[in-house]
């Protein structure tokens, strides 16, 4: 009988053990993975950082109104609408473009610099494509079981896409459901945040994120901003000089301001006919440039926006340029304020299609040895083409036969002739 007993007991205790083992094992095996970084044939991540398990609170932006709003304007460039200021109407602000062409992929990354009118940048916006909001379902084999999968697909994509900056998923004893979702959210963090992130936020109360990044240029800070819109994630960048005030409170009011609206080629005609519709003195300087930048960046095929763009700052700064050199205290070496926005374009349209473009020649360009010497021969082309319009446009004079003596008798014969004609045929009245 004793021994029956302790044969119960023994079975027993395997039983409970067994039984509290398999309680506790996914919480172990849980806190292993989040906690530690533990790996498995089920879930294994490629990437680990102690802020993926904890998140970051919400944050409010400073949202201020710069001074003199009214002389910002909304420019659309792909699929955001930009407030920039309006060189025309703001006098401290104009705007640069920015251009980088890559020959393997064929596809050039634009960007918009605020500047002085010196060209000391202050603020860059970099456009980026938007794409769908990732779901990363495929990623662990964990995920395919089907009381893992129902437990994410429970929640919504916005309470996702919120989560995913703010959730603290760092405690063990929760339900199981939770644990499975934490669990996504925990790759989705190692797959979604780049290896560069310094820090990575929420905007309260919005679907707008923040990705601070590490910068290639010393002299500015950089983020990526987020912001989901349905099934879809829209996003671009922000450079901000460091310590520096008025560059901060800039990249605040871009923040609030910037919207997004897709894009579509048909916009192209109608920015151009908008441009068309501005002043003389609009069309030729910087606000001109800024119009048609827009209309080139939703069907960038149109190389002939981009000319017109050309032509009309040349105007412009040639125009500027003989300004200069007729008042009575010129500069000698002006350089006319168009030339910050001309010099970017020329580059980049001889890196896009290997010829330099020029209509009018702008005193003072500064650009590299090989591009001034394009610049001079497209210059000296331009001329010769010219003078050979010109030329072709003179009507030469008939060459002046001289007569010989019979040949004049003969023209004076013919002269007498007709002058007796019209002798008989007038009426004489005394």
């Amino acid at each position: 009988m004793k021994s029956i007993l302790i044969g119960l007991l023994i079975v027993a205790t395997i039983l409970v053990g067994g039984a509290l083992f398999a309680i506790s094992f996914p919480y172990y095996h849980y806190n292993q993975i989040v906690n530690l970084n533990a790996k498995s044939s089920w879930y294994y991540l490629g990437r680990y950082q102690k802020e993926f398990v904890t998140g970051h609170s919400a944050r409010e932006e400073n949202y201020e109104e710069l001074k003199n709003p009214e002389s910002w304007q909304k420019f659309h460039f792909g699929d955001l609408l930009i407030p920039l200021p309006d060189p025309s109407k703001n006098p401290y602000y104009t705007v640069v473009p920015n251009f980088s062409f890559s020959e393997k992929s064929g596809h050039t990354q634009f960007s918009l610099g605020i500047t002085n009118v010196n060209g000391k940048v202050y603020n860059k916006i970099v456009p980026l494509p938007y794409g769908p909001f990732p779901d990363y379902l495929t990623d662990q084999k964990l995920f395919d079981l089907p009381i893992v999968r129902n437990a994410i697909l429970e929640k919504d994509s916005d309470k996702v896409w919120k989560d995913l900056f703010t959730k603290d998923i760092s405690a063990w004893d929760i339900q199981l459901k939770e644990m499975f979702y934490n669990l996504y959210l925990l790759n989705f963090r190692s797959r979604f945040i780049l290896p560069q992130s310094t820090d990575f936020y929420l905007i309260k109360d919005s679907l707008k994120a923040v990705m601070k990044v590490r910068s290639e240029d010393n002299d500015f800070d950089a983020e990526i901003v987020f912001e989901k819109r349905g099934s879809r994630l829209f996003t671009y960048m922000l450079q901000t000089r460091r310590n520096d005030n008025g560059a901060t409170r800039v990249r605040n009011y871009l923040l609030n301001k910037i919207e997004f609206l897709e894009s579509t080629p048909s916009l192209t005609d109608i920015i151009f006919r908008e441009f068309k519709n501005l002043s003389y003195e609009r069309q030729v300087a910087a606000t001109g440039m800024i119009y048609l930048l827009s209309a080139w960046s939703h069907n960038p095929e149109r190389v002939e926006v981009l000319k017109n763009a050309i032509y009309h700052l040349e105007k412009g700064g040639r125009a500027q340029w003989l300004k200069n050199r007729g008042s009575s205290n010129a500069e000698r070496d002006y350089r006319a304020p168009n030339l910050i926005q001309l010099e970017p374009l020329y580059v980049f349209y001889f890196e896009r299609y290997k010829q330099f473009y020029s209509v009018i020649d702008v005193p003072n360009l500064q650009l590299e040895s090989n591009l001034m010497l394009q610049k001079n021969v497209e210059k000296a082309n331009r001329e010769a083409m010219k003078k050979e319009l010109l030329e072709a446009q003179k009507t030469p004079e008939p060459p002046i036969r001289e007569l010989s003596v019979e040949d004049e008798f003969k023209q004076l014969i013919q002269k007498t002739k007709k002058s007796s004609k019209t002798e008989k045929g007038k009426l004489r009245f005394d």
